[in-house]
């Protein structure tokens, strides 16, 4: 590896960036001041080329790239105008930075795009709100503004392509292909070579996960993109298991035989889903993949319920249970269950690989929802979202609401305080430009990144200082250390630290003054008082308004969902035995509702950019245990009304069954009460009890082989429940890992 290209900065996105904000913000400023001369559209089209190359980058295909980057621009342009009609006016000012300030924070909850730009649009209304606007200002300033942008765009679509999220999906798309090898049986692999293939698709996952996990700088596209690309990798994931039973249970020939229709459907699925994320074109046949999964219930529900009359040489009963018989159909529907359970998983790779590339689908009424994040991409599915989102979050115990709150109230103080102040302070844009820099989504970051942007701007005016000194007004140094202040402004905070990248910053504003009108000593001593005093309102403004951000949400969220789809397991259990008489509708909805605040919650900790990829690889592991605990109570819910009713000549096994479901409830109950008590350091320590269920329905099926056709196709409904108790309890088994690394994320100390 080369000394320039770091493993923080794959493809040098960083790097590329930061050599385009020292090339093109001193070039813009020295073009303003020597040919335009004109000092206003210098100032204004530096700071857009440093803000457009510097502190923003939207990722993604380029269209969806360019058209990120345009709206930014003429976003900016709007409240360069609202800032410049305002800077005149003191109760204007504080009203506008109030209303501005709410503004661009809350539209964040939408994530993606809308998070990412956040504190580089601010400063399209910071600089011209905080700089007085004599008559026939607006020119000059929506001009540089709009100068500047364009020629940092037009330098990052050119220059800077990041292809670490095409190359993550051309991996991806490797994998499904290759577990698309494992379902199909072409007859030539030897069991051997089938299971030797499976291990090197575990490995690969593990890779891609360590791989994604240790970007400290993910690919910054929309996060509905990043979670569905996170969702597949996990559903890859938990398919293994399952994968190597069906392995298994490929030596039965009846299993073999029933299962292959859906084999072949399973690996379409899952080499259309790779085209999509590969070739971003294609399609993953859902439709067929419902079909088939349907087509083999009902096949093995024929199976099942022909057992019977097998052993009684066809006349429909047997004299005697056996238990022998009832043991061998209870392990071919659990080898043949194993292919139901991958093909659910890959039915939700699909659908996610249907929302990466915005293609529609139907989903089938009667078979489970794909695990993906809710809304789609479609416009109605757009809209529906925006209604979700803005219902969700459009009220004062709303977090996310608050931090919007926060922010425009903190920056109308330094606002206030400015113009207060202005006499002592000097320029007003320093008091708030120290409280829009470290102002961050959740109060104690903003407490970390205080003191950190304290530390770097003593730093810097130190530097800055003595750099002023030293040049004694050399123009010809000034315009260097320009160069190099912007380059590691731009470069620093996220590839060295924030306190580097701060002192850069604060050298690079004070280098671009001073070359507009030279000070000494004494007045960069008073720009660092403005922006101590802007800080410290940061600081005590985000302790005094709510503390905890982002991944607060994200741990309520998660314990939200976990509780509510323990509670809707509990009610579709209890109305698989007792039909009619519990409303499992209203617990599905409830459930349903908290998977959309949970997906929302994770967009917000991805749009924070602040979370390592191991965190959010551990929450995309805990989102699943709920999810698939919503599945098994999708499954049980809807068993009655497909034909497979509760056996109810069954009380034994049906109780057994039903203690396994609470054991369930009480552990998705035990993850919600660590997420709300992250310090609670007690694990889960699932301890695998299905045997005993299990053993019961073995027994079940041995009693009701005696039973006509109808009451042994009953038997089925409570064998689907059983295996679908299996995937939970693979889940469970191995839940504690990504519920330690999340309570730990949720219980770090943000001062590090």
């Amino acid at each position: 590896m080369s000394l320039i290209e770091r493993p923080h900065d794959p493809g040098l996105v960083l790097l590329r960036r930061a050599l385009i904000a020292a090339i093109g913000a001193p070039l813009l400023f020295a073009i303003g001041l020597a040919l335009v001369q004109d000092s206003t559209f210098a100032l204004f089209a530096a700071f857009a080329a440093f803000a457009a190359s510097g502190l923003v980058y939207f990722g993604g295909p380029t269209k969806k790239q360019a058209a990120a980057y345009l709206g930014f621009m003429l976003t900016g342009g709007l409240l360069v105008v609202l800032g410049t009609s305002l800077a005149n006016s003191v109760v204007g000012g504080v009203i506008g930075m109030l209303a501005v300030g709410f503004a661009v924070r809350f539209v964040g909850v939408f994530g993606g795009y809308y998070s990412i730009g956040g504190n580089a649009v601010l400063l399209a209304f910071v600089l011209p709100v905080m700089v007085d606007a004599p008559t026939g200002s607006y020119v000059p300033r929506v001009t540089g503004w709009l100068v500047g942008c364009s020629v940092a765009i037009a330098a990052v679509l050119i220059v800077v392509r990041d292809t670490t999220p095409e190359k993550m999906r051309a991996k991806a798309a490797v994998i499904c292909r290759e577990t698309a090898k494992v379902v199909r049986d072409d007859g030539h692999d030897t069991k051997a070579d089938r299971r030797a293939r499976a291990d090197r698709v575990i490995q690969d996952i593990r890779l891609l996960r360590a791989e994604w996990a240790a970007l400290p700088q993910r690919p910054a596209g929309p996060t509905m993109n990043e979670q569905a690309f996170l969702s597949i990798f996990e559903q890859l994931s938990r398919l293994v298991p399952f994968l190597r039973r069906d392995l298994d249970a490929r030596q039965h020939r009846q299993v073999q035989a029933l299962a292959e229709p859906l084999r072949e459907a399973v690996g379409s699925t899952l080499d259309g889903s790779a085209d999509l994320l590969e070739n971003h074109v294609g399609d993953a046949q859902l439709p067929a993949l419902d079909s088939a999964r349907v087509e083999y219930r009902e096949t093995m529900r024929d199976w099942v319920a022909g057992q019977g009359a097998n052993a009684a040489g066809g006349s429909g009963q047997v004299e005697v249970a056996n238990p022998a018989l009832a043991s061998t159909v209870v392990s071919r529907v659990e080898q043949g269950f194993a292919l139901l359970i991958v093909s659910h998983e890959v039915l939700s790779i699909g659908a996610n690989a249907m929302l990466m590339e915005r293609k529609p689908f139907v989903r089938d009424p009667h078979d489970f929802e794909p695990d993906m994040p809710e809304g789609g991409r479609s416009a109605l599915g757009t809209a529906e979202r925006a209604v979700r989102v803005l219902r969700a979050h459009l009220r004062f115990s709303d977090l996310t609401f608050r931090v919007a709150v926060r922010t425009g109230v903190i920056l109308a103080i330094a606002v206030y305080l400015a113009d207060l102040m202005a006499a002592q302070l000097g320029h007003k844009f320093w008091v708030v430009l120290g409280a829009m820099v470290v102002l961050r989504s959740n109060a104690i970051g903003t407490s970390a990144t205080g003191l950190q942007a304290v530390t770097g701007t003593v730093i810097g005016f130190v530097l800055s200082g003595l750099l002023v000194q030293t040049t004694s007004g050399d123009a010809a140094l000034l315009w260097i250390a320009l160069v190099v202040c912007t380059f590691l402004a731009a470069y620093a905070p996220s590839a060295i630290s924030f306190t580097v990248g701060q002192a850069s910053f604060t050298l690079f504003v004070v280098v671009l003054f001073t070359i507009m009108q030279p000070v000494g000593w004494t007045t960069s001593v008073e720009r660092l008082e403005s922006v101590a005093t802007g800080v410290l309102v940061s600081v005590i403004g985000g302790l005094a308004l709510w503390p905890r951000g982002a991944k607060a949400v994200v741990g309520r969220s998660m314990a939200h969902f976990s509780r509510t789809a323990a509670r809707y397991l509990d009610m579709a259990a209890y109305s698989f035995v007792n039909p009619g008489e519990v409303d499992v509708d209203a617990a599905r909805a409830i459930a349903r509702e908290a998977r959309w605040q949970a997906d929302e919650a994770f967009n917000g900790l991805v749009g924070e950019q602040r979370s390592s990829g191991e965190v959010l690889v551990a929450w995309v592991r805990l989102m699943g245990v709920p999810a698939s605990a919503r599945m098994v109570a999708d499954s049980v819910h809807r068993l009655p009304e497909r034909g497979y009713p509760c056996a109810g000549g069954c009380p034994d096994a049906v109780t057994a069954v039903g203690e396994e479901l609470n054991r369930v409830e009480a552990t998705l109950e035990r993850v919600a009460s660590r997420l709300m008590h992250p310090r609670d350091a007690i694990p889960v320590s699932w301890g695998s009890q299905i045997a005993g269920a299990r053993a019961a329905v073995v027994e079940c099926v041995a009693r009701q082989l005696e039973k006509p056709q109808e009451e042994r196709e009953s038997t089925l409904g409570l064998l689907f429940v059983l295996e679908s108790l299996y995937a939970l309890d693979d889940l469970l088994c191995h839940v504690d890992e990504p519920l330690d690394t999340a309570c730990e994320s949720l219980t770090a100390s943000e001062w590090k």
